[in-house]
């Protein structure tokens, strides 16, 4: 079982799918983001993922009106009872369970408190500190984030006009190493001095890299491109015969670099420490 969680969606499949493959799935979870279509749609694919694609053993309830009802519960309970022989994987989603009455909701923990092998619940909420504490207190919690377009990353940064052709630059470092690796080390570093960042905005670079990298990732779960969708083809370069643990790993790295970017890191360092992590990276 893992803990809580509270990250972006490609890191909490990456965790969910060992936990699938190693069959230790929670027996509930309740997935939180304030976007509820968000939350919606990831519940929905998460259920599918468990039912191996068989959507006749996913049942979801919604709010009839402004409240979830007991009888939908007990209806819920009555439909698993008719397929209490079967040995296949199944699920229910209850959607906005923050909107459970309280007859509902103390319906609902029964179901909680004693659940039944191969059957797995999904809540999703954009308002966890209103579903019942009892309810949470038995569910695994995950927290999703918001998506961020790219027009907001850079918004409170006082950067130039050239902030398109940095861009460009950052996919070539990412294409020079990605496809050549550390023997064009001099030709990287000079890449990253020609892109010409105020120093104070070394950050920047490092969260283009991080949102390319994000884009990769997406490529490589089928996803939509949320942030360089006019740069798709230099982003399947990119994805060719990667997996995707290497690439969330490199992104983390790249998260925690941006963090000791604060304490002054000189760029040469940075450079450095960047193509280092990443070869340990690609060696594992």
């Amino acid at each position: 079982m893992f803990d809580n969680i509270n990250t972006n969606k490609q890191q909490i499949c990456v965790l969910l799918k060992e936990q699938i493959e190693k069959d230790h799935i929670s027996h509930a979870y309740i997935i939180c983001c304030e976007d509820i279509k968000t939350a919606n749609d990831f519940a929905v694919s998460l259920a599918k993922k468990l039912v191996k694609k068989d959507e006749t053993n996913i049942i979801v309830i919604e709010p009839d009106g402004l409240w979830i009802k007991k009888e939908q519960i007990v209806n819920l309970k009555n439909q698993f009872i008719t397929k209490s022989l079967t040995k296949s994987k199944r699920t229910y989603i209850i959607k906005s369970c923050d909107q459970l009455n309280i007859h509902a909701g103390n319906s609902m923990l029964k179901l909680l408190e004693e659940p039944e092998e191969n059957i797995t619940g999904i809540l999703t909420t954009n308002a966890l500190n209103k579903v019942l504490t009892t309810i949470v207190s038995r569910c695994q919690i995950i927290k999703l984030k918001n998506a961020v377009s790219l027009s907001n990353i850079f918004e409170n940064l006082n950067l130039d006009d050239n902030i398109d052709l940095k861009i460009e630059k950052m996919f070539d470092f990412i294409i020079k190493y990605e496809i050549e690796g550390l023997n064009v080390y001099p030709e990287i570093n000079k890449y990253w001095h020609d892109i010409d960042f105020p120093k104070e905005n070394y950050q920047v670079g490092i969260t283009i890299l991080i949102y390319i990298y994000k884009d990769v990732l997406n490529i490589l779960y089928n996803n939509t491109i949320e942030y360089f969708p006019n740069h798709i083809d230099k982003l399947k370069l990119i994805s060719k015969n990667k997996i995707k643990e290497n690439i969330l790993n490199k992104i983390m790295i790249l998260s925690s670099i941006k963090e000791k970017i604060k304490n002054n890191l000189n760029l040469n360092l940075i450079i450095d420490k960047i193509l280092i992590e990443f070869n340990r990276e690609d060696k594992k």
